[in-house]
């Protein structure tokens, strides 16, 4: 089972390098995490000056969200691999996405990711994740999100090269962490 798609916001990772302003479609993960395949490699250096785009469902009455990127996690299957993949933090959360209960423990979640091809959304899918938008007052909490994500500092991306580089779910999603 996968994410209700009628219900889930088009999320876009805007990059800005020399080249100019690029986008790419990402998938929203827990955590304020952002998933984005196939990102060319020369573009990583433009997440920072980035901003990433929540367009909500139609119909669904929410504002469209801009958010500040704050670090990037990537893999690179081999050296000359033209491009990663990579899970973006943002400085806010931008939708309300449990860990479903089927993935709540380490062994829970390592079955369901081999059952699905080392594949986290599809994995989070069959679990029965639930993207949920968040009210713009939700989002707004406590303090103006424009001035938070004004004052976020992004750190430079942290790239592993190789399959047999092993990212952690703690790195990938910030879960099961010690």
């Amino acid at each position: 089972m996968s994410p209700d798609t009628e219900s889930v916001p088009y999320v876009l990772l805007l990059t800005n390098d020399a080249d100019g302003l690029t986008g790419f479609p990402g998938t929203l993960l827990p955590n304020g995490r952002l998933l984005v395949r196939g990102l060319p490699v020369e573009r990583l250096d433009g997440i920072c000056p980035g901003e990433v785009v929540v367009i909500p469902p139609p119909g669904s009455g929410e504002p469209v969200q801009r958010v500040r990127p704050t670090g990037t996690r990537a893999r690179r299957s081999s050296e000359r691999a033209p491009t990663v993949t990579a899970v973006i933090t943002l400085s806010r959360p931008v939708a309300h996405i449990p860990i479903p209960e089927e993935a709540a423990t380490p062994a829970a979640f390592d079955k369901l990711m081999s059952e699905n091809d080392g594949d986290i959304v599809a994995a989070l899918g069959a679990a029965g994740m639930k993207i949920t938008s968040l009210r713009s007052a939700d989002a707004a909490k406590g303090a103006d999100a424009r001035q938070r994500d004004a004052g976020a500092t992004c750190t430079a991306p942290e790239v592993q090269i190789g399959l047999e580089a092993s990212m952690s779910l703690c790195d990938w999603l910030g879960i099961f962490c010690p």
